[in-house]
């Protein structure tokens, strides 16, 4: 991201756990430190995740990289991650700050009795002061097991030009429509007898008319998106969102295992429905595509396949890395590894 004096770089992590493989974990950590190498030093750095690691509050010989507002005793996977921030200069900001316990603690494990501190944003020691705060959003409902991470970054951001109209373009689907056609072309008309005059006609000023009938009549397109998730979907999501309402206010061991199953059922509940109305989203994209088809509106087609198809089909040159941390570019290599 670009800000007014400085780049902002986020590298987003989701560590092995920490009963993984050895093997699983010393590939991790080089492929994170790689992806740290390739970001210039000057740059105000994020690296935020589930990093499965538990640091603990013992900052000895530590203050360098860490606080001692951690949460529980630190594990072999904290460890870890320490070395990389030590290495890196790195500093885990979920430890500087002092909150509750509850506003600490990132993850609760299924059974709903164990809660750990194993997500966390970590920022470059150059940058630490631009830090402000880190802490847990309990109430924010996101369907998970983790809680919201949130951090307060002080950072002016570069000013983004909003509205340009040179960035816009005329809705020209509009002239399919013989009434809108009808008053472009005698919008157009009326302009094209002001300018009889031959010194008058130049190409500016021919531009010049045409865009104003554009104006007039059509106006510009206007990017509409189209909401899929339904209305009941919405109301599902916000009951589950109450249900989790009441998890967090509950004291009663009993009650809360009680509510806690509640909440899964109506989690998996919302689940069902949003992947139902994204395949009658899909299905209805795909029919527009077939009708457009049929009336040989091939504009229409292919925006409808791009929006099918997605992300998918783009950054297909990406190099994969050889076993010793070498980018392979070779399409055969590329399989083979």
């Amino acid at each position: 991201m670009n800000s007014r004096y400085i780049k902002l770089s986020i590298l987003v992590a989701y560590a092995p756990i920490n009963a993984a493989a050895e093997e699983d974990k010393d590939q991790f950590y080089s492929t994170v430190q790689a992806a740290l190498e390739d970001i210039p030093g000057h740059d105000v750095l994020l690296l935020m995740g589930d990093f499965n690691a538990r640091v603990g509050s013992n900052n000895l010989d530590r203050e360098r990289i860490m606080g001692r507002h951690g949460e529980g005793k630190c594990t072999e996977n904290g460890e870890r991650l320490i070395d990389l921030c030590e290495e890196n200069n790195l500093v885990i900001g979920g430890t500087l700050f002092q909150h509750k316990t509850i506003h600490k603690l990132t993850w609760t494990s299924p059974d709903g009795k164990t809660r750990s501190q194993i997500d966390h944003i970590i920022i470059n020691g150059k940058w630490r002061r631009s830090l402000q705060d880190v802490r847990v959003m309990r109430h924010a409902d996101a369907g998970s097991d983790h809680n919201l991470v949130v951090a307060k970054l002080t950072l002016k951001l570069r000013k983004a030009k909003i509205g340009d109209k040179r960035s816009q373009r005329f809705d020209v689907a509009k002239l399919k429509e013989p009434t809108a056609k009808k008053e472009f072309s005698i919008s157009l008309k009326n302009r094209f007898a002001i300018l009889q005059d031959d010194a008058a006609l130049t190409i500016d000023s021919f531009n010049k008319a045409l865009k104003e009938a554009a104006e007039e009549t059509i106006g510009y397109r206007k990017n509409v998106k189209t909401e899929w998730i339904s209305n009941d979907t919405w109301k599902t999501i916000e009951e589950r969102r109450q249900i989790k309402k009441k998890l967090l206010d509950s004291k009663s061991p009993r009650l809360k295992e009680r509510i806690t199953s509640w909440y899964r059922e109506k989690d998996r509940e919302v689940k069902t429905s949003t992947r139902r109305d994204k395949r009658r989203h899909i299905e209805q994209l795909a029919e527009d595509a077939e009708r457009a088809a049929e009336q040989k509106d091939m504009k229409t087609v292919y925006m409808t396949t791009k929006k099918l198809r997605g992300d998918r089909g783009q950054n297909q040159d990406i190099p994969v890395r050889a076993k010793d941390g070498t980018p392979i570019t070779e399409e055969y290599a590329k399989l083979e590894r």
